[in-house]
């Protein structure tokens, strides 16, 4: 799945890219957990629009080189092993 063909919000899992990632990084990741909802926007073509899905209401952008992004588990995805690309 490329990131670039997502046109409606999609469920995401995200982790840290421990080479890269900085401190605000880790840390939305491990206040909100792994699972987010991608939003697609092309206004910043270096980051990625995410929305907790945690019930706390945090969304915010984060840098592509600081994460690694995978589909959410899914009935069409029951290994969760669909890697998104861009």
């Amino acid at each position: 799945m490329n990131l670039d063909e997502v046109t409606e919000p999609t469920e995401v899992l995200v982790t840290i890219n421990g080479a890269t990632a900085s401190k605000r990084t880790r840390n939305r990741v491990k206040e909100h957990g792994p699972r987010f909802m991608y939003v697609p926007n092309k206004n910043r073509a270096d980051q990625i629009l995410l929305k907790g899905v945690d019930g706390k209401g945090w969304n915010g952008w984060l840098p592509l080189w600081e994460i690694k992004v995978l589909r959410a588990p899914s009935e069409s995805t029951p290994d969760g092993k669909g890697a998104i690309h861009r």
